[in-house]
């Protein structure tokens, strides 16, 4: 591998999508023998690595615009880098925001901090020279605004890999029945939720081997009492901990509201996470689930209240087509979305922007050594299943509050503490009654 390449990777967020469209582009290239710098908007010292270092590529993941990230730019491009914006969602379009079925969005402040983020975000991908995005939903709205655009696809991670593997050679849960699960890590899937709702209930009351369980903070409403212990509630989990409740499902339900273009911009993560512990998924027929799922073969999709509650019931009823479906799920997963296979499809995507925008390759064919990016892989999967620690996690929001007063004013300081210290009370001020949430389901 040519070592004189050089990628930079900015995220401009946390949690999750940092780590699907951050992290884990961070390991992709690193397997291959890429040199990669990785950090975040807010870390100390970003200017001075910048006019120090010369990267071939700068990757920007929904890192919002404002006059620090301007002057980083222009440093970058007077480099001759070539900049790329990153995002896995609908959030750069800010006539999208009716579409984020978030309960916090009721509090007029949250709501306005939001519409700002995702005008910011607009204009930073319209800064840079091209786009990479998980769908081929998302590369449509980017080239709805006339910028270059390439798909790389969400991917697991070799840590990932390692935690599924160690909860599916742990599991030794003998019980009877059938469990149904809905796996949510945030308060914006009630929507997606209800699509099989209906469905769920039917199957519950034909099939009273059948049960359903409920991770994270999802609300499933109201009609689930009559079925008692039948239906469990879970907080949310770290996702080390996921393979280990993913396990105890027989059936994974990834619903999707479809005709929301919020959540059509979404990847087959559910169906991956699912597949990496051999279970059956069956989705919403979503762009990215019929991408990912050939009906019948890995797993199922369902276009309606009757789909749904059909193929449920095959599922429920025959233990053996869900053995077949997720061991067909695991093959494929791992087939096409292996780290090592995601690397290779990510360099040579960057080669191709690269060549298109700046008119020269970056590397030379069989440049790649694949017994190298084996061994790379053995390495990565050794890591374990770490968690981040508390103190570490304070650290961070300390860091970015004082990046928020710095670049963007008190104001907008005092709104983000607002917002964290609205969250904490939830439990007792709620942002909005179920009730008045089901008058506006509809889109």
């Amino acid at each position: 591998m040519d070592e004189r390449v050089s990628i930079l990777i900015l995220s401009g967020v946390s949690g999750d999508t940092r780590r699907y469209r951050s992290l884990h582009l961070q390991e992709q290239c690193e397997l291959a023998g890429v040199p990669v710098r990785l950090a975040h908007i807010a870390d100390a010292g970003l200017m001075r690595l910048v006019s120090k270092e010369r990267f071939d590529i700068a990757v920007f993941q929904r890192v919002e615009m404002d006059a620090y990230v301007k002057r980083l730019l222009g440093v970058l491009k007077t480099a001759g880098t070539l900049n790329l914006y990153d995002s896995d969602d609908l959030v750069f379009e800010e006539s999208m925001f009716q579409f984020i079925d978030s309960p916090d969005f009721s509090d007029p402040i949250r709501a306005s901090l939001y519409r700002k983020n995702m005008g910011r975000q607009r204009q930073m991908l319209l800064a840079c020279d091209a786009a990479l995005v998980s769908t081929a939903f998302l590369a449509e709205q980017v080239k709805k605004l006339g910028k270059t655009v390439r798909i790389h696809r969400n991917a697991f991670s070799m840590q990932m890999l390692a935690c599924a593997e160690a909860a599916y050679r742990a599991n030794e849960v003998q019980r009877e029945g059938v469990v149904m699960g809905y796996a949510s890590g945030t308060h914006t899937h009630d929507r997606d939720f209800s699509v099989a709702a209906t469905a769920l209930r039917a199957v519950l009351e034909i099939q009273p081997q059948a049960s359903l369980w409920l991770v994270g903070p999802v609300d499933p409403g109201a009609g689930w009492d009559k079925f008692g212990e039948r239906v469990k509630r879970f907080p949310a989990v770290d996702w080390r901990k996921l393979p280990e409740y993913l396990m105890q499902f027989d059936i994974n339900l990834a619903p999707l509201s479809v005709g929301n273009p919020f959540a059509q911009s979404k990847s087959a993560i559910k169906f991956m996470e699912a597949a990496l512990v051999r279970r059956p998924t069956i989705a919403s027929g979503s762009a990215a689930f019929e991408e990912a799922i050939c009906d019948g073969e890995n797993g199922f999709i369902a276009d309606n209240e009757g789909e749904w509650t059909e193929k449920l019931l095959h599922l429920v009823q025959e233990p053996g087509l869900r053995a077949r479906l997720g061991e067909k799920a695991y093959q494929d997963t791992m087939a096409s979305d292996h780290p090592m296979v995601r690397g290779l499809e990510l360099l040579e995507t960057l080669d191709d922007l690269h060549l298109q925008l700046r008119g020269k390759k970056l590397w030379q064919d069989g440049a790649i050594d694949v017994k190298l990016t084996q061994q790379r892989a053995e390495k990565y999967s050794a890591v374990g299943c770490r968690h981040t620690s508390l103190k570490k996690r304070g650290t961070y929001y300390l860091r970015r509050g004082w990046v928020t007063l710095w670049r963007r004013g008190p104001l907008e300081l005092l709104g983000g503490v607002w917002v964290g210290l609205r969250r904490l009370v939830v439990p007792i001020f709620p942002f909005r009654l179920r009730g008045e949430k089901d008058e506006n389901q509809t889109v």
